[in-house]
């Protein structure tokens, strides 16, 4: 069996054609971006515990998370499953977001 062969890569993929798509945004998102890749998921989420332990920023100047993880690669989806609605500030752009696509 190959741990993450679907989700890890997909996921990466994600992430880096994010990145690519940030940095060429004009003008420049007001706030900062982090677009980071842990590790050992399966192994009890070390990458993500060794990330919140060791923060390369400040977690208070920290406005969210995006977790991708298996995204679908075959073709436009209609769903998405979100955690913590209403625990942060970008809820509203999820909902503008949302509202675009009439969800």
């Amino acid at each position: 069996m190959f741990n993450g062969a679907s989700d890890n890569a997909t996921g990466i993929a994600a992430l880096i054609e994010l990145g690519r798509a940030f940095a060429a945004t004009e003008p420049r998102p007001a706030r900062s971006l982090m677009f980071v890749a842990v590790t050992a998921e399966e192994s009890g989420l070390l990458g993500s515990q060794h990330f919140a332990e060791n923060p390369p920023a400040p977690v208070a100047s920290m406005a969210g998370g995006l977790n991708m993880d298996n995204l679908y690669a075959i073709g436009k989806t209609r769903d998405i499953t979100v955690i913590g609605y209403g625990a942060s500030e970008l809820d509203d752009y999820l909902r503008r977001a949302a509202a675009t696509q009439d969800r």
